[in-house]
């Protein structure tokens, strides 16, 4: 884990407090198992953006989802360009992630 001030291996608390000032969080992996650490930035309050391979549609809806590239791009793209947006989309997908069911609770 890397934070935004280049110093590697920071804390779990700097790490997840770090999350809480973003926006979006993506994935662009091809091997994954599961994708912990996107699910810990959705419930940092992230918009996910996850490549519609993987583990990814199980736990995403399709909103959350990217097939290609130019779509990862065109996506991002537009959340730069009118701040606010990723909130929006999040506040429209939440519900639609079962954030209790990865919970440690379970």
């Amino acid at each position: 884990i890397t934070s935004h001030s280049g110093v590697p291996w920071t804390p779990r608390s700097d790490y997840l407090s770090h999350l809480q000032t973003c926006d979006v969080v993506v994935s662009t992996a091809l091997h994954e198992f599961f994708g912990v650490a996107m699910l810990e930035g959705v419930w940092a309050g992230c918009f996910p953006l996850c490549p519609n391979r993987l583990s990814y549609p199980e736990i995403y809806p399709s909103e959350c989802l990217y097939n290609t590239n130019n779509q990862l791009t065109k996506q991002l793209r537009q959340m730069c360009k009118h701040p606010g947006l990723a909130k929006k989309k999040w506040d429209r997908v939440i519900d639609k992630i079962d954030l209790e069911k990865y919970s440690w609770s379970n």
